[in-house]
C-alpha cells in the first residue's frame, strides 16, 4: 500500500519537473491532460469555489479573476464555467511565463470569458503602471 506524504505543507526545496526546460514533451503534455482530473480530486478547487470565490462576486456586472502561473489552464476555465452555470459573468485571465504551458493552455477548447497570456504577474505591474494605473498601497 502507497502511502502519500501530507498534503498540507509544500517542501520548499523540492522542484517540479515539469518547471525544467528540458522536461520530455510528451510527458509534459501527459501531466497537462491530467491536471483537471487530479485537480479534481485531490485540490478541491469545487469547494473552495463555493466557500470562498462565489460570495465575493458579484451577480450585476462583470467580476474579474487573475489566475497567477495557471499551467495548462484547466482551474482557470473551470472557475469560469462554474460562475456562468451559477449566472454570474467572471473575465478570468491566467497567466504562465513558461512558453510549454502557454502553449497547452491556448490549445485547448475555448471557454467564453477566459484568456491566457504569457506573462509574469511583476510584467502586469510593469504594464499597469505604465498605463498610468496606481495599485492599492501605492503612492500617488
Amino acid at each position: 500500500m502507497m502511502i502519500l506524504p501530507p498534503l498540507d505543507a509544500r517542501d520548499q526545496e523540492a522542484t517540479e519537473e515539469m518547471d525544467d526546460p528540458g522536461c520530455d514533451p510528451h510527458r509534459l503534455a501527459r501531466t497537462y491532460s491530467a491536471f483537471r482530473i487530479v485537480n479534481a480530486l485531490v485540490a478541491g478547487w469545487r469547494t473552495t469555489y463555493v466557500r470562498d470565490l462565489r460570495p465575493r462576486l458579484r451577480g450585476r456586472g462583470a467580476n474579474t479573476l487573475l489566475d497567477i502561473g495557471c499551467g495548462g489552464g484547466d482551474i482557470t476555465r473551470a472557475l469560469a464555467r462554474w460562475a456562468r452555470r451559477d449566472g454570474l459573468t467572471l473575465r478570468a485571465t491566467g497567466i504562465d511565463p513558461d512558453p510549454r504551458a502557454h502553449a497547452w493552455a491556448s490549445r485547448q477548447p475555448d471557454v467564453d470569458g477566459v484568456d491566457f497570456r504569457r506573462v509574469r504577474s511583476e510584467d502586469l505591474v510593469a504594464e499597469a503602471q505604465a498605463a498610468g494605473w496606481h495599485l492599492p498601497g501605492e503612492g500617488r
